[in-house]
């Protein structure tokens, strides 16, 4: 059942972003899906176009990694980083997930013994 509601949400979202293809709500809620649908590649294009917007947060960051990592583009992550570490230094929860994951990534993690 999750699946088909997941699947059902998704054509909504494809149906609002062929009338409104740069709506940024459609185009953050849609890219989370295909990120849980394992359709990374379309999800990095729909982050992208929303990121296009001029909107980059820490969430849209968020997902930008997640899809980045799981297509294995580290030089794409690489050269976003500085961008995202600026984004990371609010006060939400995504900022607080987003600078988390930066530290892991760079290597800036206390090491336990």
């Amino acid at each position: 059942r999750c699946d088909e509601a997941r699947k059902s949400a998704l054509e909504h979202f494809d149906a609002i972003l062929a009338s409104t293809p740069m709506d940024f709500g459609a185009l953050t809620a849609s890219a989370r899906l295909l990120l849980l649908a394992g359709r990374f590649n379309e999800a990095c294009l729909r982050i992208q176009s929303a990121a296009s917007t001029g909107r980059m947060d820490a969430s849209l960051a968020s997902l930008q990694l997640e899809a980045l990592v799981a297509l294995g583009r580290f030089s794409d992550i690489k050269g976003l980083s500085s961008t995202w570490k600026r984004l990371a230094l609010g006060t939400e929860r995504d900022a607080y997930r987003l600078k988390s994951a930066l530290q892991l990534w760079n290597g800036d993690v206390a090491h336990v013994s």
